[in-house]
This record gives C-alpha cells, structure tokens and sequence, in this order.
C-alpha cells in the first residue's frame, strides 16, 4: 500500500541543498568502433565494458505513459569513458561526471557539472541529463543499448555512433594523436608520433631541443566548421628545456574522418585549464594566467578565451576577464581521485576515493574511512595551501586498500598548492622526504545552497526570503543535508547518497542511500506539498543508513 507523506515546506524540516552546474564541461570522446557482443542478435548482453566501446547516441525513449523518437540523436550523446567518468551531450549543453557499472547490468550514472546555455524550445536538453541520472540498469540487444531507469521510470533506446553515423565521421584519438600541427613553430608544421615531436638539439650534442606533447584528456568535440560533423580541440604543450611550458589550443577539422589541421593558437606561458568545451562553432577555455603583478610562476587571473575559425585557421577572437583566483573557488564542490602520485586508479571502483570543499573544511571517503580536515589559503598565493590533520572514522580495512587509503591521507596532509589540469583538479604536495606528487581528481558533482551561478536570478536565491513557489521544486535535484523535529536534530553525513528531483510531469525520483524510488507529488504556491511514494527497491543499506 503506497504511503502518503504530506511535507510543509514553511517547517523547514528538510533543508535541500542544490546540484550546483557549473560553466563550460567536456563533451564526448571518440571511441574506434570494434566487433563486441552487442552485436549478438536478440541476446540480451551486459557486459560493462562494452559500454566503452562506442559514443552512443539517443534514439528513442519509452516509459508507461508515452513514446518517442529523437529526431536528432546526434544531439544527445553519452560516453562512458574507461576511467570511471561520462561525457554527455545534451543539444547545445555539455554535461560530465562519473558512473559505476557491473557485468550484471547495474548502472548508476552521477552527473557533475553541465553548461546552461538557452537550446531551443523543442530542445530535450534538461530531460535527457535529468533522465540519465536516475538510470539503474542497462543491457544491449540487437546492436543498441538500453538504459532502465528506476522504478519502471522508462527506458532509453541508444545507438552506438560507429553504426548511426556515418562511415568515418568520428575523429579517434589516436589520428589526433598522429596528426600534423601547425602555428607553434615558424618553420612550419610539425607531425606527432604516439603524442609526441622532439626536434633536433639546439646545440649539437646538448638536451635542450623542441618538443610538443599531446596532453591526454584534453580534447573536445564539436562542430567548428559548420558543416554538422564534429571536429577537434586538442591542447598541447611546447617546451625546450627551460623553465617556460607553452600551452597551445589547436584544431583538427574533420574531413571524410581524416584530422586537417586548421592551426593552433599560443594560449599561455605555465596557463592553466580550469574548463574547456566546444560550443556553438567556438571553443571556450576557462583560464588561470598571470595577472600584471604576477611572477610567471605564480598566475592568478581568471580568463575566459573564445577560439573560432576565421579564413579556415583557428583564431581567437574573445576574451573576458573572470577576476582572480581563489580557493573559494572550490566552495562547494566534490571530486573523485582518479591519480595518486601518478598511478592512474582503477575505473572499476565501486568505491572510489572522494574530496569536497565547503567553508574551509574538507571531507569526503578515503576508500574505507570517511575523512575531513581544514583547507586554507596560506599567504599571498592564492594556490598555495595548507591541509591540517586528517580525521576519520576506524573501519577495519583489507589490503591493499589500507595501503592505498594511508598514502592518500599522508598525501593530502602534505599538500602545498592546488590548481587546474583541463577540467580536473590538482592538489600538488611534498613529502617530508623532499619527494613530490600529486594528486589528480576529476569533477563529480557541485553542491551549493543555490541554483547554478549561471543560471538567471531566480526568485528563490532571494537571501533570508522564504519562498514557496512551486516551479522552484522542479529547478534542481536536492540532497537531504540535516533534519529537525521536536526530539532530535542530526546533520546528514553523506547528502549526496539522498536525493529528490521533483519532475514538471508531477513525478518524483528519489535516492535513498542504496535505494531508489519513485512515486509523484502535488504543491502549491502556498507551501503545500504532498508526496506519493511508488514502487523502491530493498537492498540491504549499510548499518548506519537512514
């Protein structure tokens, strides 16, 4: 029997905090399409690494109300990437994050930072990442891959991108990483081998010679030359022995799936990436560099640069001032460690290491333990931190787990400076030994107490306004992060893990730890909300799930 929950949102017993979206992320990456089990006909395959296989496209969706198919399924992409994250393509959004997968068909997709650019009105941008993060299971049949989301909520229909479109038309990372650039050397172009060019010594004899590196996750794709098929942007760094690493953006143009070069453009001296994407014919770096006052060690000043084609070479053609860098700016934010000291992690963690940043504390899992400790700028750089001791709970812990969880925590104490890697995040530290490292962490979601920063006002974000609009529901998901009533008040350790997404159809989605339900509410503007719940799932939670 459904029970009923009749909720005032004047109590204020649940305080929710928003998925907070944040400015330009990756779109999807290439894959080279190979022969796989998806190709067995009318066998159900639930292998997780064919997900990996292929970009996929959006065909079609059907849930017990309605049908339909994507008129435009090159619009509406995903790639799940093999080191644990997902690249999604919502019209003209961006979206990124992470997702777990097992060869039972579990899938759990958590979305991170997306683009809020303004598609058009028939534009299924908000539906499709919405949707996607409330998927619980897939499997593939007959060529395509099917997304279940939970409770009975609907299934999407998806085309790998080697088989819909066609023959050719996606660039691979390995052409890019075999490609000729042109625009850093006045000689003339230069041709990468495996990522790399290494010209001959300045000086016969000598080390220092020229040298371009292809930075590894750092491409984007979209159309840049108009012609519907999607091209390249591609970082690479120029050294030749002394202490200037040259960051350049260049562009690949997708002809009959062959990279051309179209040029690249000198970006900055030791710049860095804090975002990067292709969108509406341009590319969009979001930059640190160095501000007039800067030592070129040291940059501080926040850029956001356009890169277009004029005359078919790449170009910039804007740049605005984002003001200067700062570790508020990581308020609110969550990561997953994806490097530790420069060994990749594997994808395949069901219980990846985690950090968030809010108020000048961290926390977050260290593969067995929950952790947290103060983060604080320290002097006049604004990267350069410190990191004090780390508290955590005591759970028994099995090898190499352990090991791996005490050298994070003895890293993260010893952090000094953080920064940007294309879209990841840097904590750079030195141990008492001398030694560095650092550790490499990719987005997983932004947590804030408002919508998106650049989102429109909206009437909610009003400071110490009670509102009761209910349109402003459906305008996030939100995490359960403390409750109050006359007994007792406790805060939420984990708000992530407890989630509702209040839909415009009046249907609601709702994670509750290692559950999920479904089920549909009513609201009014005066403050009335009455929730239904439907069909949820019964896994067996942890001892100290609520």
């Amino acid at each position: 029997m459904k029970k009923k929950l009749i909720v005032a949102l004047l109590l204020g017993l649940l305080i929710l905090s928003a998925c907070m979206v944040q400015a330009p992320a990756p779109a999807p990456t290439a894959a080279p399409a190979e022969e796989s089990a998806t190709e067995a006909a009318g066998e159900r395959v639930t292998s997780a690494i064919e997900l990996t296989t292929n970009p996929w496209l959006w065909t079609s969706f059907t849930d017990p109300v309605e049908q339909f198919d994507i008129e435009t399924p090159e619009n509406y992409t995903v790639t799940f990437n093999t080191d644990g994250t997902v690249n999604i393509k919502a019209d003209c959004n961006n979206a990124s994050g992470s997702y777990t997968a097992d060869d039972n068909g579990s899938l759990a997709i958590e979305i991170g930072p997306m683009t809020m650019a303004a598609c058009p009105p028939d534009s299924r941008s908000d539906e499709f990442v919405q949707k996607l993060g409330f998927v619980a299971n897939f499997f593939f049949e007959n060529g395509f891959l099917y997304l279940d989301m939970m409770a009975d909520g609907g299934t999407f229909q998806l085309a790998s991108a080697s088989e819909h479109m066609p023959a050719g038309e996606m660039l691979g990372i390995d052409a890019l990483k075999n490609a000729t650039y042109s625009g850093i050397y006045d000689e003339g172009p230069v041709m990468l081998t495996d990522g790399l060019y290494e010209g001959e010594p300045f000086v016969a004899g000598g080390a220092a010679r020229p040298r371009i590196e292809y930075i590894d996750g750092g491409e984007r794709f979209g159309d840049l030359d108009g012609d519907g098929v999607a091209d390249a942007a591609v970082v690479l760094v120029e050294s030749a022995g002394g202490s200037g690493v040259f960051t350049y953006i260049a562009a690949q143009l997708n002809q009959d799936g062959q990279a051309v070069d179209a040029g690249a453009v000198w970006v900055g001296d030791r710049t860095q990436i804090a975002a990067m994407a292709v969108a509406d014919g341009q590319i969009v770096l979001d930059i640190v560099t160095q501000g007039p006052d800067d030592a070129q060690c040291c940059p501080t000043l926040k850029i956001r640069k356009l890169y277009a084609l004029q005359d078919d070479q790449l170009t910039e053609v804007g740049s605005e001032e984002l003001g200067a860098v700062a570790v508020d700016d990581l308020n609110g934010t969550s990561w997953v460690l994806v490097a530790l000291g420069g060994e990749a992690l594997s994808a395949e963690d069901e219980e990846p290491i985690t950090i968030s940043f809010q108020d000048g504390e961290i926390s977050g899992f260290g593969g067995c333990n929950r952790y947290n400790s103060s983060f604080a700028a320290e002097g006049e750089n604004p990267l350069a931190v410190a990191v004090g001791p780390i508290a955590g709970t005591r759970m028994a812990c099995p090898e190499p787990r352990l090991t791996q969880e005490t050298t994070y925590f003895s890293a993260l104490e010893h952090v000094s400076q953080w920064g940007y890697r294309v879209g990841q995040l840097s904590l750079f530290y030195v141990n008492d030994d001398g030694t560095t490292g650092t550790l490499l962490f990719t987005a997983q979601m932004m947590v804030t107490e408002s919508a998106s920063t650049t989102q429109e006002p909206s009437t909610a974000a009003t400071a110490s306004e009670r509102i009761t609009l209910a349109i402003e529901l459906t305008t996030n998901p939100w995490l359960w992060t403390s409750f109050t009533d006359p007994v007792e008040q406790f805060d939420v350790e984990t708000p992530e893990n407890y989630t509702i997404a209040f839909n415009t159809d009046g249907t609601i989605n709702i994670k509750a730890d290692c559950n999920n339900a479904g089920g549909s509410y009513t609201a009014d503007d005066t403050g009335s909300l009455t929730i239904e719940i439907g069909p949820m799932t019964r896994a067996m939670c942890p001892p100290g799930s609520r």
